[in-house]
């Protein structure tokens, strides 16, 4: 199973080593761990409590809350405190605590060793923390550590002062990442002043047009990879991202055209920045001259999205990037140098190279491109099989969700089994998957209750939350019957609700009912997307997601159909969610 990146899940012994390091206690790491290992079990919070006092520390644990951590002063900290779950679990830093305001909800810096520092928001924090947490101070001298300066020394060599060469991900250097950038803008400013003064402006245009058509491609990449929203998406509607990225022309051969996209233009820029050494107007001639190819691929894409009727934000940035390069190499670049210049031809095997340097970076294992075919043949298979997706779930582990606090209900109240589904009226494949929820719940409204919860797009944006609060409010004032009319009439343009100046009355016009109705339940609804938006972030992988009395579960409604008509499949995988006592705001139990 794929491990949680915002759970910190260092051990005792690394924790420990850094508060030692931030106290200036003379330990080395190595030590730390030598000391814990003595332990008879060195990676437990007693194993903590028991073997500080010989580095000089003396331990106070216990359990509190967030209002314990509010209150902590500068000198309390850092506090160790333990994180759970599901299966996950370790400790982190607690580095600086600020407290709520009226405008602000207070955030905490948590650092552990595989991110670093970071800001983690309350409802994070409350969702992750066990609630234990541990103080450390000075308790008199420690035991002393034989070659101490030699462990150190190794120690920042190895590891504190170790260069990290990565440009994206937890262990991404910010500095690695500015001197490259910089780097990069010094070789281009002197690949704009190396080209004859006629040829200069069209340079510039060449290299900004590269950029920004590498930006939009890097974030449509990492949209296809991890389902992140851009606020360049739209809100729904006809901008939607989403189903042109997950459409099959975004990936012909299983090779994302973002990834292509991404290579190209990081290709071309890296082409313009060898212009300083030499070669004259080759290296923009050729720039230019490779938009050229580009327009037949952009204008199908472009029809293909007309088709569609969704167009994506950040691919139509691309073809307009790769039209106006075209334009500036056709009316700048052409009429004012040779064609073809000097030195096209290792100039092009240059941008070949570089091309598949980038693409092999961006888009990883295309080498195993054939093997992968034939186990994504025999996924695809076994999928097939209800008994297979069931075996599937069976290895999810299992979360306390509570329905009610998620979503309004479908299907009867004292239905055994429960069936959640995270949903939002902009993804493009939720409405369908609702349909098949209520023709599942016809059949079988005896056997499963369902509850449809609103999980925003982006948790960041505001008028995204404030759409899908109304929505919320719509199913916390009149049942799930009505609110999924009003998902459905916000589906159908969800710009028109997100844009609205107030979402509440919109929902509340629309269903002919008074708008005071929602305001009265706004709260409820507020909490339950924000349950929603917590319960994706750390157990979704996109929308929409379905959890099957707790797991979360990847098999197709159909096969949900076939387990419910042998009711003996699914009662040994699980007790009924009924009997478990849910967690309050909608999330698993730490």
């Amino acid at each position: 199973m794929l491990r949680d990146p915002d759970v910190p899940s260092d051990d005792p012994a690394e924790v420990l080593a850094e508060v030692a390091r931030r106290l200036g206690l003379r330990y080395s790491r190595t030590h730390v761990r030598e000391v814990l290992a003595r332990h008879a079990q060195p990676g437990t919070l007693l194993a903590l409590a028991q073997e500080a006092p010989a580095l000089g520390l003396d331990v106070t644990a216990g359990q509190g809350d967030l209002e314990t951590l509010d209150t902590l002063e500068a000198d309390e900290l850092p506090a160790i405190l333990h994180f759970q779950s599901g299966p996950q679990g370790g400790f982190g830093l607690l580095e600086a605590v600020t407290p709520p305001t009226e405008d602000t909800p207070g955030t905490f810096r948590i650092w552990d060793s595989r991110r670093g520092s970071r800001e983690m928001d309350r409802d994070t924090l409350s969702a992750l923390w066990s609630g234990v947490v541990v103080f450390l101070e000075y308790g008199g001298e420690g035991e002393p550590e034989p070659g101490y300066l030699r462990h150190r020394v190794r120690e920042l060599l190895l590891r504190d002062w170790k260069l990290k060469t990565a440009l994206a991900g937890p262990s991404a250097s910010p500095w690695m990442r500015g001197f490259l950038a910089a780097l990069v803008g010094v070789l281009l400013v002197g690949a704009v002043l190396a080209q004859p003064p006629g040829l200069r402006l069209p340079t510039a245009l060449l290299a900004l047009l590269s950029g920004v058509g590498l930006a939009a491609a890097l974030t449509a990449l990492s949209w296809t990879r991890d389902g992140k929203a851009s606020r360049l998406c739209g809100g729904g509607g006809a901008l939607d991202c989403e189903s042109v990225l997950l459409s099959a022309w975004a990936s012909p051969a299983g090779v994302p055209l973002a990834g292509l996209g991404t290579a190209f233009f990081g290709a071309q820029l890296l082409v313009l920045c060898t212009a300083p050494l030499g070669g004259g107007p080759v290296q923009t001639w050729l720039t230019g001259a490779a938009f050229l190819p580009t327009l037949p691929l952009s204008l199908l894409l472009v029809v293909a999205q007309v088709r569609m009727r969704r167009f994506c934000t950040l691919c139509m940035m691309v073809h307009a990037v790769d039209l106006g390069g075209a334009a500036v190499f056709l009316l700048g670049v052409l009429p004012r140098g040779p064609t073809p210049p000097p030195g096209l031809l290792p100039a092009a095997l240059l941008l070949v190279l570089l091309f598949g340097l980038v693409l092999s970076s961006s888009v990883p294992l295309l080498s195993r491109g054939s093997e992968n075919e034939s186990l994504l043949r025999e996924h695809t298979r076994l999928l097939r099989s209800p008994l297979a997706t069931l075996a599937q779930l069976s290895q999810e582990p299992r979360l306390a969700l509570d329905g009610e606090a998620l979503g309004p209900r479908l299907g009867e109240a004292d239905a055994p089994h429960v069936l959640i589904v995270l949903a939002h009226p902009a993804c493009g494949h939720c409405g369908p998957v609702l349909e098949e929820l209520e023709t599942l719940l016809a059949r079988h409204g005896a056997q499963v209750r369902a509850y449809v919860a609103l999980a925003p797009m982006d948790p960041d944006d505001p008028k995204d939350q404030a759409a899908c609060e109304a929505l919320a409010a719509a199913g916390v004032a009149w049942g799930g019957e009505l609110f999924l009319q009003l998902f459905r009439a916000a589906k159908r343009d969800y710009t028109r609700l997100r844009n609205a100046g107030e979402p509440l009355a919109l929902v509340a016009a629309d269903a002919g009912q008074e708008a005071g109705t929602l305001m009265a339940v706004r709260e409820r609804a507020r909490a339950r997307v924000h349950a929603a938006a917590a319960l994706k972030q750390r157990h979704a992988r996109g929308l929409p997601t379905l959890f099957l009395d707790g797991r979360r579960c990847e098999a197709p409604l159909a096969h949900v159909a076939e387990w419910l008509d042998r009711p003996a499949l699914l009662d040994p995988l699980t007790p009924r969610i009924s009997s478990v006592e849910p967690h309050p705001e909608g999330a698993h139990a730490p």
